[in-house]
Protein backbone atom coordinates (compact mmCIF):
# COMPACT_ATOMS: atom_id res chain seq x y z
CA UNK A 1 0.00 0.00 0.00
CA UNK A 2 2.77 2.19 0.61
CA UNK A 3 4.84 0.92 -2.37
CA UNK A 4 5.86 4.09 -4.94
CA UNK A 5 3.16 3.66 -7.98
CA UNK A 6 5.04 3.80 -11.50
CA UNK A 7 3.13 7.19 -12.52
CA UNK A 8 5.25 10.03 -13.48
CA UNK A 9 5.29 13.03 -11.28
CA UNK A 10 3.03 16.26 -11.55
CA UNK A 11 3.82 18.90 -13.95
CA UNK A 12 6.85 21.61 -13.36
CA UNK A 13 5.48 25.25 -12.55
CA UNK A 14 6.67 28.45 -13.46
CA UNK A 15 9.31 29.08 -10.62
CA UNK A 16 8.36 31.28 -8.08
CA UNK A 17 4.59 30.28 -8.18
CA UNK A 18 2.31 28.39 -5.96
CA UNK A 19 -0.50 25.89 -6.18
CA UNK A 20 -4.10 26.42 -4.25
CA UNK A 21 -5.01 23.99 -2.01
CA UNK A 22 -7.20 21.46 -3.23
CA UNK A 23 -10.49 23.06 -2.28
CA UNK A 24 -9.72 25.54 -4.20
CA UNK A 25 -8.99 28.46 -2.24
CA UNK A 26 -5.54 30.94 -2.17
CA UNK A 27 -2.12 29.98 -0.80
CA UNK A 28 -0.88 31.33 2.37
CA UNK A 29 1.41 33.47 0.61
CA UNK A 30 -1.62 34.76 -1.70
CA UNK A 31 0.09 33.31 -5.08
CA UNK A 32 -2.27 32.57 -7.88
CA UNK A 33 -3.05 29.01 -9.13
CA UNK A 34 -0.87 27.14 -12.07
CA UNK A 35 -2.54 23.67 -12.01
CA UNK A 36 -4.45 22.63 -15.34
CA UNK A 37 -8.18 22.66 -14.88
CA UNK A 38 -7.82 18.05 -14.80
CA UNK A 39 -5.76 18.88 -11.77
CA UNK A 40 -8.09 21.46 -10.62
CA UNK A 41 -10.92 19.00 -11.07
CA UNK A 42 -9.16 16.29 -9.71
CA UNK A 43 -8.66 18.69 -6.51
CA UNK A 44 -12.04 19.30 -6.27
CA UNK A 45 -13.21 16.00 -6.45
CA UNK A 46 -10.48 15.05 -3.32
CA UNK A 47 -11.70 17.84 -1.89
CA UNK A 48 -15.37 16.97 -1.73
CA UNK A 49 -14.69 13.68 -0.60
CA UNK A 50 -11.07 13.70 1.24
CA UNK A 51 -10.98 14.93 5.17
CA UNK A 52 -9.44 18.84 5.95
CA UNK A 53 -6.31 17.24 7.90
CA UNK A 54 -5.36 15.23 4.53
CA UNK A 55 -6.48 18.35 2.49
CA UNK A 56 -3.75 20.62 4.64
CA UNK A 57 -1.09 17.97 4.67
CA UNK A 58 -1.38 17.68 1.15
CA UNK A 59 -0.87 21.50 0.40
CA UNK A 60 2.13 21.48 2.70
CA UNK A 61 3.58 18.69 0.87
CA UNK A 62 2.88 19.87 -2.40
CA UNK A 63 3.75 23.41 -1.00
CA UNK A 64 7.18 22.18 -0.14
CA UNK A 65 7.81 19.58 -3.12
CA UNK A 66 7.30 22.90 -5.61
CA UNK A 67 9.83 24.81 -3.49
CA UNK A 68 12.29 22.06 -3.04
CA UNK A 69 12.06 21.61 -6.91
CA UNK A 70 12.67 25.25 -7.62
CA UNK A 71 15.23 25.09 -5.54
CA UNK A 72 17.02 22.13 -7.55
CA UNK A 73 16.38 23.90 -10.37
CA UNK A 74 18.18 26.69 -9.64
CA UNK A 75 21.02 24.71 -7.61
CA UNK A 76 21.03 22.88 -10.93
CA UNK A 77 21.63 26.21 -13.14
CA UNK A 78 24.05 27.50 -10.72
CA UNK A 79 26.41 24.07 -10.90
CA UNK A 80 25.75 24.10 -14.80
CA UNK A 81 27.35 27.42 -14.99
CA UNK A 82 30.30 26.61 -12.76
CA UNK A 83 30.60 23.28 -14.82
CA UNK A 84 30.56 25.20 -17.87
CA UNK A 85 32.82 28.04 -16.41
CA UNK A 86 35.19 25.14 -14.99
CA UNK A 87 35.35 23.57 -18.47
CA UNK A 88 36.04 26.43 -20.24
CA UNK A 89 38.91 27.36 -17.65
CA UNK A 90 40.20 23.76 -18.12
CA UNK A 91 39.95 24.10 -21.83
CA UNK A 92 41.72 27.13 -22.25
CA UNK A 93 44.48 25.96 -19.70
CA UNK A 94 44.89 22.62 -21.87
CA UNK A 95 44.98 24.64 -25.21
CA UNK A 96 47.31 26.82 -23.61
CA UNK A 97 49.45 23.93 -22.59
CA UNK A 98 49.12 21.96 -25.86
CA UNK A 99 49.54 25.33 -28.05
CA UNK A 100 53.11 25.63 -25.72
CA UNK A 101 54.35 22.28 -26.48
CA UNK A 102 53.36 22.64 -30.08
CA UNK A 103 55.40 25.81 -30.21
CA UNK A 104 58.16 24.07 -28.43
CA UNK A 105 57.91 21.16 -30.83
CA UNK A 106 57.59 23.15 -33.77
CA UNK A 107 60.83 25.49 -33.04
CA UNK A 108 62.64 22.00 -31.97
CA UNK A 109 61.63 20.98 -35.16
CA UNK A 110 63.01 23.86 -37.25
CA UNK A 111 65.91 23.91 -35.18
CA UNK A 112 66.74 20.01 -36.37
CA UNK A 113 65.42 21.34 -40.04
CA UNK A 114 68.17 23.86 -40.00
CA UNK A 115 71.09 21.44 -38.64
CA UNK A 116 70.00 19.30 -41.25
CA UNK A 117 70.13 21.93 -44.12
CA UNK A 118 73.50 23.24 -42.35
CA UNK A 119 75.17 19.44 -42.88
CA UNK A 120 73.98 18.98 -46.35
CA UNK A 121 75.32 22.45 -47.48
CA UNK A 122 78.62 21.50 -45.33
CA UNK A 123 78.69 18.02 -47.57
CA UNK A 124 77.44 19.93 -50.71
CA UNK A 125 80.29 22.60 -50.33
CA UNK A 126 83.11 19.35 -49.33
CA UNK A 127 81.56 17.65 -52.51
CA UNK A 128 82.18 21.26 -54.60
CA UNK A 129 85.55 21.62 -53.49
CA UNK A 130 86.54 18.14 -53.82
CA UNK A 131 85.08 18.54 -57.40
CA UNK A 132 87.01 21.62 -58.15
CA UNK A 133 90.45 19.72 -56.95
CA UNK A 134 89.81 16.90 -59.20
CA UNK A 135 88.90 19.39 -62.05
CA UNK A 136 91.87 21.64 -61.51
CA UNK A 137 94.20 18.34 -61.67
CA UNK A 138 92.29 17.18 -64.72
CA UNK A 139 92.83 20.43 -66.05
CA UNK A 140 96.38 20.30 -65.34
CA UNK A 141 96.98 16.83 -66.61
CA UNK A 142 95.21 17.98 -69.77
CA UNK A 143 97.58 20.87 -69.93
CA UNK A 144 100.48 18.94 -69.73
CA UNK A 145 99.02 16.06 -72.09
CA UNK A 146 98.24 19.21 -75.00
CA UNK A 147 101.87 20.81 -74.71
CA UNK A 148 102.95 16.66 -74.96
CA UNK A 149 101.02 16.61 -77.92
CA UNK A 150 101.70 20.15 -79.70
CA UNK A 151 105.86 18.52 -78.88
CA UNK A 152 105.21 15.41 -80.92
CA UNK A 153 103.27 16.89 -83.46
CA UNK A 154 105.91 19.77 -84.05
CA UNK A 155 108.73 16.94 -84.13
CA UNK A 156 106.45 14.59 -86.46
CA UNK A 157 106.21 18.17 -88.79
CA UNK A 158 110.17 18.27 -88.95
CA UNK A 159 110.27 14.78 -89.49
CA UNK A 160 108.27 14.92 -92.30
CA UNK A 161 109.84 18.60 -93.71
CA UNK A 162 113.12 16.61 -93.46
CA UNK A 163 112.03 13.11 -95.26
CA UNK A 164 109.40 13.69 -97.08
CA UNK A 165 109.90 17.18 -98.61
CA UNK A 166 113.09 15.98 -100.51
CA UNK A 167 112.37 12.73 -101.21
CA UNK A 168 109.02 14.75 -102.87
CA UNK A 169 111.37 17.04 -104.96
CA UNK A 170 113.18 14.50 -105.98
CA UNK A 171 109.89 11.96 -106.85
CA UNK A 172 108.66 15.52 -109.09
CA UNK A 173 111.79 16.15 -110.79
CA UNK A 174 112.61 11.85 -111.96
CA UNK A 175 108.34 12.22 -113.09
CA UNK A 176 109.06 15.49 -114.60
CA UNK A 177 112.35 13.96 -116.15
CA UNK A 178 110.77 10.66 -117.37
CA UNK A 179 107.19 12.62 -118.54
CA UNK A 180 109.59 14.93 -120.52
CA UNK A 181 111.47 11.75 -122.14
CA UNK A 182 108.36 10.11 -122.59
CA UNK A 183 107.15 12.96 -124.91
CA UNK A 184 110.39 12.91 -126.52
CA UNK A 185 109.74 9.60 -127.28
CA UNK A 186 106.33 9.93 -128.43
CA UNK A 187 107.59 12.61 -130.87
CA UNK A 188 109.86 10.71 -132.48
CA UNK A 189 108.00 7.56 -132.99
CA UNK A 190 104.89 9.50 -134.44
CA UNK A 191 107.53 11.34 -136.59
CA UNK A 192 108.78 7.75 -137.69
CA UNK A 193 105.25 6.55 -138.02
CA UNK A 194 104.71 9.53 -140.34
CA UNK A 195 108.18 8.73 -142.37
CA UNK A 196 107.33 4.78 -141.91
CA UNK A 197 104.01 6.32 -144.08
CA UNK A 198 105.79 7.65 -146.35
CA UNK A 199 108.07 4.75 -147.35
CA UNK A 200 104.82 2.64 -147.31
CA UNK A 201 103.05 4.89 -149.92
CA UNK A 202 105.85 5.21 -152.02
CA UNK A 203 106.48 1.48 -151.84
CA UNK A 204 102.92 1.05 -153.41
CA UNK A 205 103.73 3.22 -155.79
CA UNK A 206 106.70 1.38 -156.53
CA UNK A 207 104.72 -1.85 -156.46
CA UNK A 208 101.85 -0.10 -158.77
CA UNK A 209 104.59 0.84 -160.95
CA UNK A 210 106.29 -2.76 -160.97
CA UNK A 211 102.87 -3.91 -162.04
CA UNK A 212 102.54 -1.74 -164.53
CA UNK A 213 105.58 -2.24 -166.29
CA UNK A 214 105.52 -6.25 -165.53
CA UNK A 215 101.96 -5.60 -167.56
CA UNK A 216 103.73 -3.81 -170.41
CA UNK A 217 106.37 -6.21 -170.13
CA UNK A 218 104.14 -8.79 -170.89
CA UNK A 219 102.17 -7.17 -173.46
CA UNK A 220 105.51 -6.38 -175.35
CA UNK A 221 106.60 -9.96 -175.49
CA UNK A 222 103.09 -10.58 -176.92
CA UNK A 223 103.62 -8.07 -179.21
CA UNK A 224 107.33 -9.83 -180.05
CA UNK A 225 105.88 -12.83 -180.22
CA UNK A 226 103.51 -11.86 -182.75
CA UNK A 227 106.25 -10.14 -184.26
CA UNK A 228 108.70 -13.14 -184.59
CA UNK A 229 105.76 -15.13 -186.53
CA UNK A 230 105.89 -12.42 -189.00
CA UNK A 231 109.49 -11.89 -189.39
CA UNK A 232 109.04 -10.10 -192.81
CA UNK A 233 106.71 -7.73 -191.82
CA UNK A 234 107.98 -6.60 -188.25
CA UNK A 235 111.81 -6.59 -188.11
CA UNK A 236 111.61 -2.75 -188.01
CA UNK A 237 109.26 -3.28 -185.29
CA UNK A 238 111.13 -5.99 -183.69
CA UNK A 239 114.13 -3.77 -183.43
CA UNK A 240 112.09 -0.90 -181.96
CA UNK A 241 110.62 -3.26 -179.84
CA UNK A 242 114.01 -4.72 -178.54
CA UNK A 243 114.62 -1.18 -177.63
CA UNK A 244 111.50 -1.32 -175.81
CA UNK A 245 112.50 -4.15 -174.10
CA UNK A 246 116.11 -3.18 -173.15
CA UNK A 247 114.89 0.26 -172.34
CA UNK A 248 111.74 -1.65 -170.14
CA UNK A 249 114.57 -4.08 -168.61
CA UNK A 250 116.60 -1.37 -167.46
CA UNK A 251 113.35 0.62 -166.52
CA UNK A 252 112.87 -3.12 -164.43
CA UNK A 253 116.75 -3.09 -162.89
CA UNK A 254 115.68 0.68 -161.80
CA UNK A 255 112.86 -0.41 -160.50
CA UNK A 256 114.50 -3.83 -158.80
CA UNK A 257 117.03 -1.30 -157.36
CA UNK A 258 114.64 1.13 -155.82
CA UNK A 259 112.73 -1.79 -154.48
CA UNK A 260 115.61 -3.34 -153.07
CA UNK A 261 116.74 0.71 -151.70
CA UNK A 262 112.60 0.78 -150.17
CA UNK A 263 112.78 -2.66 -148.76
CA UNK A 264 116.25 -1.75 -147.03
CA UNK A 265 114.66 1.71 -145.54
CA UNK A 266 111.50 -0.29 -144.50
CA UNK A 267 114.21 -3.07 -142.97
CA UNK A 268 115.91 0.04 -141.34
CA UNK A 269 112.54 1.70 -140.18
CA UNK A 270 111.48 -1.45 -139.24
CA UNK A 271 114.95 -1.97 -136.79
CA UNK A 272 114.25 1.66 -135.80
CA UNK A 273 110.75 0.72 -135.03
CA UNK A 274 111.89 -2.16 -132.99
CA UNK A 275 114.30 -0.14 -131.09
CA UNK A 276 111.93 2.30 -130.87
CA UNK A 277 109.46 0.28 -129.50
CA UNK A 278 112.02 -1.28 -127.26
CA UNK A 279 112.94 2.16 -125.72
CA UNK A 280 109.45 3.22 -125.16
CA UNK A 281 108.79 -0.18 -123.78
CA UNK A 282 112.05 0.45 -121.37
CA UNK A 283 110.50 3.90 -120.34
CA UNK A 284 106.89 2.63 -119.75
CA UNK A 285 108.41 0.20 -117.41
CA UNK A 286 110.30 3.01 -115.95
CA UNK A 287 107.34 5.26 -115.93
CA UNK A 288 105.67 2.15 -114.21
CA UNK A 289 108.12 1.82 -111.47
CA UNK A 290 108.37 5.68 -110.98
CA UNK A 291 104.95 5.88 -110.74
CA UNK A 292 104.86 2.97 -108.21
CA UNK A 293 107.53 4.74 -106.39
CA UNK A 294 105.99 8.05 -106.81
CA UNK A 295 102.08 5.81 -105.20
CA UNK A 296 104.20 4.58 -102.64
CA UNK A 297 105.71 8.11 -101.56
CA UNK A 298 102.06 9.29 -101.82
CA UNK A 299 100.66 6.61 -99.78
CA UNK A 300 103.25 7.25 -97.21
CA UNK A 301 103.08 11.03 -97.31
CA UNK A 302 99.23 10.29 -97.36
CA UNK A 303 99.31 8.53 -94.12
CA UNK A 304 101.80 11.04 -92.47
CA UNK A 305 99.08 13.72 -93.51
CA UNK A 306 96.17 11.45 -91.94
CA UNK A 307 98.13 11.18 -89.11
CA UNK A 308 98.81 14.63 -89.03
CA UNK A 309 95.17 15.27 -89.22
CA UNK A 310 94.42 12.58 -86.37
CA UNK A 311 96.99 14.13 -84.38
CA UNK A 312 95.17 17.84 -85.10
CA UNK A 313 91.63 16.32 -84.59
CA UNK A 314 92.77 15.15 -81.35
CA UNK A 315 94.47 18.37 -80.26
CA UNK A 316 91.35 19.84 -81.87
CA UNK A 317 89.08 17.61 -79.60
CA UNK A 318 91.64 18.25 -76.34
CA UNK A 319 91.33 22.05 -77.34
CA UNK A 320 87.36 21.18 -76.88
CA UNK A 321 87.45 19.38 -73.93
CA UNK A 322 89.80 21.57 -72.13
CA UNK A 323 86.92 24.62 -72.91
CA UNK A 324 84.59 21.88 -71.44
CA UNK A 325 86.64 21.64 -68.73
CA UNK A 326 87.07 25.52 -68.27
CA UNK A 327 83.09 25.99 -68.37
CA UNK A 328 82.80 23.08 -65.69
CA UNK A 329 85.35 24.60 -63.81
CA UNK A 330 83.67 28.18 -64.23
CA UNK A 331 80.38 26.70 -63.61
CA UNK A 332 81.63 24.45 -60.40
CA UNK A 333 83.34 28.34 -58.88
CA UNK A 334 80.10 29.32 -59.52
CA UNK A 335 78.32 26.98 -58.09
CA UNK A 336 80.68 27.07 -55.03
CA UNK A 337 80.43 30.68 -54.84
CA UNK A 338 76.54 30.18 -54.76
CA UNK A 339 76.84 27.51 -52.15
CA UNK A 340 79.12 29.49 -49.86
CA UNK A 341 76.76 32.41 -50.39
CA UNK A 342 73.69 29.80 -49.41
CA UNK A 343 75.49 28.64 -46.50
CA UNK A 344 75.97 32.18 -45.17
CA UNK A 345 72.94 32.90 -45.30
CA UNK A 346 71.86 29.01 -44.21
CA UNK A 347 73.78 30.21 -40.99
CA UNK A 348 72.53 33.45 -40.94
CA UNK A 349 69.10 32.09 -40.80
CA UNK A 350 70.66 29.29 -38.34
CA UNK A 351 71.58 31.99 -35.69
CA UNK A 352 67.65 33.82 -36.18
CA UNK A 353 65.92 30.05 -35.52
CA UNK A 354 68.45 29.50 -32.83
CA UNK A 355 67.12 32.96 -31.15
CA UNK A 356 63.75 32.21 -31.58
CA UNK A 357 64.35 28.47 -30.78
CA UNK A 358 65.80 30.37 -27.45
CA UNK A 359 62.83 32.78 -27.16
CA UNK A 360 60.13 30.03 -27.29
CA UNK A 361 62.06 27.62 -24.92
CA UNK A 362 61.90 30.95 -22.40
CA UNK A 363 58.02 31.12 -23.03
CA UNK A 364 57.63 27.11 -23.00
CA UNK A 365 59.49 27.16 -19.38
CA UNK A 366 57.23 29.95 -18.29
CA UNK A 367 54.29 27.82 -19.45
CA UNK A 368 56.03 25.01 -17.28
CA UNK A 369 56.57 26.94 -14.50
CA UNK A 370 53.10 28.11 -14.54
CA UNK A 371 51.54 24.08 -14.85
CA UNK A 372 51.72 23.37 -11.37
CA UNK A 373 49.59 26.36 -10.76
CA UNK A 374 47.25 25.95 -13.46
CA UNK A 375 46.93 22.01 -12.30
CA UNK A 376 46.11 23.10 -8.33
CA UNK A 377 43.46 24.91 -9.93
CA UNK A 378 42.15 22.78 -11.84
CA UNK A 379 42.17 20.65 -9.19
CA UNK A 380 40.63 22.84 -6.86
CA UNK A 381 37.92 23.62 -9.57
CA UNK A 382 37.29 19.62 -9.73
CA UNK A 383 36.62 19.23 -6.28
CA UNK A 384 34.28 22.10 -6.31
CA UNK A 385 32.48 20.05 -9.52
CA UNK A 386 32.52 17.18 -6.96
CA UNK A 387 31.17 19.00 -3.72
CA UNK A 388 28.63 20.48 -6.08
CA UNK A 389 27.84 16.91 -7.87
CA UNK A 390 27.55 15.12 -4.36
CA UNK A 391 24.77 17.92 -3.45
CA UNK A 392 23.51 17.38 -6.42
CA UNK A 393 22.86 13.44 -6.23
CA UNK A 394 21.88 14.15 -2.83
CA UNK A 395 19.38 16.60 -3.72
CA UNK A 396 18.30 14.61 -6.23
CA UNK A 397 17.98 11.45 -3.87
CA UNK A 398 15.75 13.85 -1.87
CA UNK A 399 13.51 14.87 -3.99
CA UNK A 400 13.21 10.98 -5.52
CA UNK A 401 12.17 10.34 -1.80
CA UNK A 402 9.30 13.55 -2.63
CA UNK A 403 8.29 11.81 -5.43
CA UNK A 404 7.67 8.48 -4.33
CA UNK A 405 5.88 10.05 -1.54
CA UNK A 406 3.56 12.17 -3.79
CA UNK A 407 3.23 9.29 -5.85
CA UNK A 408 2.38 7.05 -2.62
CA UNK A 409 -0.21 10.08 -1.34
CA UNK A 410 -1.91 10.44 -5.18
CA UNK A 411 -2.24 6.48 -4.88
CA UNK A 412 -3.37 6.36 -1.54
CA UNK A 413 -6.34 9.67 -2.42
CA UNK A 414 -7.27 7.87 -6.06
CA UNK A 415 -7.46 3.59 -3.60
CA UNK A 416 -9.75 5.75 -1.67
CA UNK A 417 -12.09 7.55 -4.14
CA UNK A 418 -11.60 4.87 -6.45
CA UNK A 419 -10.78 6.63 -9.73
CA UNK A 420 -7.43 5.44 -10.27
CA UNK A 421 -7.96 4.72 -14.16
CA UNK A 422 -8.90 8.53 -14.89
CA UNK A 423 -6.07 9.27 -12.80
CA UNK A 424 -3.84 6.96 -14.52
CA UNK A 425 -4.51 8.18 -17.88
CA UNK A 426 -3.90 11.40 -16.46
CA UNK A 427 -0.81 10.22 -15.27
CA UNK A 428 0.55 8.77 -18.33
CA UNK A 429 -0.41 12.11 -19.84
CA UNK A 430 1.33 14.30 -17.63
CA UNK A 431 4.43 11.60 -17.85
CA UNK A 432 4.36 11.75 -21.85
CA UNK A 433 4.39 15.76 -21.44
CA UNK A 434 7.58 15.10 -18.65
CA UNK A 435 9.03 12.70 -21.47
CA UNK A 436 8.62 15.46 -24.06
CA UNK A 437 10.12 18.08 -21.63
CA UNK A 438 12.98 15.88 -20.94
CA UNK A 439 13.51 14.98 -24.74
CA UNK A 440 13.73 18.35 -25.20
CA UNK A 441 16.16 18.95 -22.44
CA UNK A 442 18.37 16.28 -24.68
CA UNK A 443 18.19 17.38 -28.15
CA UNK A 444 19.14 21.32 -26.31
CA UNK A 445 22.16 19.24 -24.81
CA UNK A 446 23.23 17.90 -27.96
CA UNK A 447 23.06 21.20 -29.47
CA UNK A 448 25.07 22.54 -26.77
CA UNK A 449 27.59 19.54 -27.34
CA UNK A 450 27.72 20.19 -30.88
CA UNK A 451 28.44 24.27 -30.54
CA UNK A 452 30.91 23.20 -27.85
CA UNK A 453 32.43 21.39 -30.46
CA UNK A 454 32.13 24.39 -32.78
CA UNK A 455 33.48 26.52 -30.69
CA UNK A 456 36.82 24.26 -29.82
CA UNK A 457 37.04 24.07 -33.35
CA UNK A 458 37.01 27.71 -33.80
CA UNK A 459 39.44 28.61 -30.85
CA UNK A 460 41.50 25.76 -32.69
CA UNK A 461 41.29 27.84 -35.96
CA UNK A 462 41.65 30.92 -33.93
CA UNK A 463 44.75 29.69 -32.02
CA UNK A 464 46.55 27.98 -35.63
CA UNK A 465 45.96 32.00 -37.19
CA UNK A 466 47.77 33.13 -34.26
CA UNK A 467 50.50 30.90 -34.65
CA UNK A 468 50.56 31.79 -38.13
CA UNK A 469 50.43 35.45 -37.11
CA UNK A 470 53.34 34.91 -34.79
CA UNK A 471 55.04 33.86 -37.33
CA UNK A 472 54.75 36.20 -39.59
CA UNK A 473 55.43 38.89 -37.15
CA UNK A 474 58.67 36.74 -36.37
CA UNK A 475 59.64 36.31 -40.45
CA UNK A 476 59.04 40.81 -39.75
CA UNK A 477 61.26 40.65 -37.16
CA UNK A 478 63.93 38.68 -39.13
CA UNK A 479 63.36 40.74 -42.11
CA UNK A 480 64.21 43.61 -40.30
CA UNK A 481 67.14 42.36 -38.30
CA UNK A 482 68.26 41.62 -42.17
CA UNK A 483 67.46 45.12 -43.30
CA UNK A 484 69.04 46.70 -39.60
CA UNK A 485 72.43 44.73 -41.39
CA UNK A 486 72.33 45.70 -44.56
CA UNK A 487 71.88 49.58 -43.16
CA UNK A 488 74.96 49.16 -40.83
CA UNK A 489 77.12 47.58 -43.82
CA UNK A 490 75.77 50.92 -46.02
CA UNK A 491 76.44 52.90 -43.52
CA UNK A 492 80.01 51.63 -43.01
CA UNK A 493 80.08 51.66 -46.85
CA UNK A 494 79.14 55.80 -46.43
CA UNK A 495 81.28 55.89 -43.70
CA UNK A 496 84.37 54.66 -45.58
CA UNK A 497 83.43 57.07 -48.64
CA UNK A 498 83.46 59.86 -46.50
CA UNK A 499 86.76 59.06 -45.29
CA UNK A 500 87.74 58.95 -48.50
CA UNK A 501 86.43 62.22 -49.73
CA UNK A 502 87.66 64.04 -46.76
CA UNK A 503 91.05 62.40 -47.61
CA UNK A 504 91.11 63.69 -51.11
CA UNK A 505 90.23 67.13 -49.57
CA UNK A 506 93.30 66.69 -47.42
CA UNK A 507 95.24 65.83 -50.64
CA UNK A 508 93.99 68.78 -52.51
CA UNK A 509 94.20 71.20 -49.36
CA UNK A 510 97.60 69.80 -49.32
CA UNK A 511 98.71 69.72 -53.02
CA UNK A 512 97.24 73.56 -53.31
CA UNK A 513 99.46 74.18 -50.83
CA UNK A 514 102.64 73.00 -51.77
CA UNK A 515 101.63 74.16 -55.25
CA UNK A 516 101.39 77.96 -53.46
CA UNK A 517 104.66 77.30 -51.76
CA UNK A 518 106.17 76.55 -55.42
CA UNK A 519 104.87 79.40 -56.97
CA UNK A 520 106.22 82.03 -54.21
CA UNK A 521 109.64 80.08 -54.34
CA UNK A 522 109.33 81.42 -58.28
CA UNK A 523 108.78 84.48 -57.13
CA UNK A 524 111.30 85.20 -55.43
CA UNK A 525 113.80 83.33 -57.36
CA UNK A 526 112.21 85.58 -60.36
CA UNK A 527 112.84 88.52 -57.77
CA UNK A 528 116.94 87.63 -57.47
CA UNK A 529 117.25 87.77 -60.89
CA UNK A 530 119.04 86.34 -64.07
CA UNK A 531 121.75 83.78 -62.28
CA UNK A 532 118.78 82.13 -60.60
CA UNK A 533 117.10 81.32 -63.75
CA UNK A 534 118.31 78.10 -64.28
CA UNK A 535 117.57 77.05 -60.85
CA UNK A 536 113.92 78.30 -61.39
CA UNK A 537 113.89 75.93 -64.84
CA UNK A 538 115.04 73.26 -62.81
CA UNK A 539 112.39 73.60 -60.42
CA UNK A 540 110.21 73.85 -62.84
CA UNK A 541 111.52 70.16 -64.33
CA UNK A 542 110.76 68.85 -60.96
CA UNK A 543 107.16 68.54 -61.25
CA UNK A 544 107.55 66.90 -64.68
CA UNK A 545 109.68 64.42 -63.22
CA UNK A 546 107.67 63.99 -60.46
CA UNK A 547 104.99 62.95 -62.68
Amino acid sequence: EHAPSAAAPPPRVVEGGDDSPPDGSDSDDGSTTAIPEEVSAMFDTLASEATKPDLVRYRLLWRNLRGALARVERHEEELGEKEKATKSEELEERLSREESLLKKSEAEVDLDELERELERAQLELDEVERAEAVSAQELRRLHDLRGELEDRADVMMIENEDLVRPEMVRLRAELNSLAEEKEDADKRLTKESAHLESIRDALRSVEEGRDEARRSIVEKKTVLVSASSEPKHGRKERGETEKAISATKADMRKVNDDIKRLDDDIAEVKAKTLGADGEKLVLDEKADSQQDAVNYQKGRLSTVAQSLENERSKQHSLAARRLEIEVALREANEGIRHKTTTATLEKKHLEVAKRTYVKKRQAADKSRNIMPTLRAKMQEHQDILCTFEKEKAAQGKEIYRMKEEIDVGIVRLVKREGIEKGMSDELKDVAEEVEEIEADIEHWQTEEKKFSKIVSIMNAQREAKQRKSVRLVQDHVDVTDQMKLKKLSVMDLTKTCCETCKRIGELTALYAEVENERNECGEQLCQQGGPARGTEYRLDDVPREAG
